[in-house]
Parts: structure tokens; C-alpha cells; sequence
């Protein structure tokens, strides 16, 4: 969680709850966007993971009469 209360570097009630605390909300939006890319990068690579070993484990459990789910 980051915060971005004004702009002042004042103790804010909210300091001890938040991972980053910023005295500008420009300052907040820039750390934000940039966890946003990196969160996002990170996302793709362990979706392909969860897919690959959802269909790995359909193949394992599904009966033998060919028939498959997908997963989405």
C-alpha cells in the first residue's frame, strides 16, 4: 500500500499500516506505476505456470475416453 496525502512530510495516522509512504502524490502515482510494470511482468511467466500444470493434471485425472476440460 503506498500513500500520497499531501504534501507535507508530516506523520500521517496511516504511516505504520503502509508499505510506502510518499509526502507528494506525484510521488505516490510514479511508485505506483512502476510496481504496477514490475507486478505485471511477473504475472505473465506464473499464469503459463498455472496452466501448464492445470493441464498437466486434467491429463493425469481425466478418464480415458479422450474427452478434456480447459481450465478457462
Amino acid at each position: 500500500m503506498v500513500t500520497a496525502i499531501g504534501h507535507t512530510d508530516d506523520w500521517q495516522i496511516v504511516a505504520p499500516a503502509v508499505d510506502v509512504a510518499t509526502i507528494t502524490p506525484t510521488a505516490g502515482k510514479c511508485i505506483r506505476d512502476s510496481r504496477q510494470e514490475s507486478l505485471a511482468g511477473e504475472i505473465e511467466p506464473l499464469e503459463r505456470q498455472l496452466d501448464a500444470a492445470y493441464e498437466t493434471s486434467q491429463q493425469e485425472h481425466e478418464p480415458r475416453t479422450g474427452t478434456r476440460r480447459s481450465r478457462r
